[in-house]
Parts: C-alpha cells; sequence; structure tokens
C-alpha cells in the first residue's frame, strides 16, 4: 500500500513575491470554502467525487504528456483489467499506478 502523496511535492506552484492581494485573497477563500465543503458533504458523497476527481487527474495528466488516454482505459487499469497485448498492458499498468498513486 503506498503513502499518501506529501503536500510538500508542489511546493514551486507557491505564489511568488509580486502576486495581486486579490488573487492571495480568493486563494485563501477557496481553501476556507473547501474545507466547509468537506464537514458538510456526506463521506460516501466525497468519496464518490474523489474517485472522479482521481479520473479526470489521470485523464488530464496523461493528456498533458501526450497519450490521448480513455476513460475506458482508466477504468479498466483501476480494475485491473489489463489485456494481452504488451504495450497496452504496460501503458495501462502505469493509469493504474499514477490512479493507486492518487487514491494513498
Amino acid at each position: 500500500m503506498l503513502n499518501q502523496e506529501s503536500t510538500s511535492r508542489i511546493e514551486p506552484c507557491l505564489f511568488g513575491e509580486n502576486v495581486p492581494t486579490i488573487t492571495l485573497d480568493l486563494a485563501v477563500d477557496l481553501v476556507g470554502k473547501s474545507s466547509n465543503l468537506t464537514a458538510w458533504l456526506n463521506p460516501k458523497t466525497a468519496e464518490s467525487l474523489s474517485s472522479i476527481v482521481r479520473m479526470m487527474n489521470c485523464y488530464y495528466s496523461n493528456l498533458i504528456e501526450g497519450h490521448n488516454t480513455k476513460l475506458q482505459d482508466i477504468e479498466r487499469a483501476l480494475n485491473s483489467d489489463f489485456e494481452d497485448d504488451e504495450k497496452k498492458e504496460i501503458y495501462k499498468l502505469k493509469l493504474w499506478i499514477i490512479l493507486e498513486f492518487n487514491v494513498r
């Protein structure tokens, strides 16, 4: 079982020195609203949403890397449903690793 990814991994995404105050205020507001949403959501709903967001993250990460991933492939990888074709199997294994890493 993989450990949950540390938030320090995205530290290069921190704001620089010349960020407008309005942007900082919006970021603080977003963090507060996301905390409220977490407290308000039913745990089963939150779990379903996190599953959908995981798939979206995987889809767009692969798209950014130049892979035209289909949602069916992501679902198959999540269910460990690999095909005999070695190239597809390796590709789907990559998707599975991405999904599993984000899950835990």
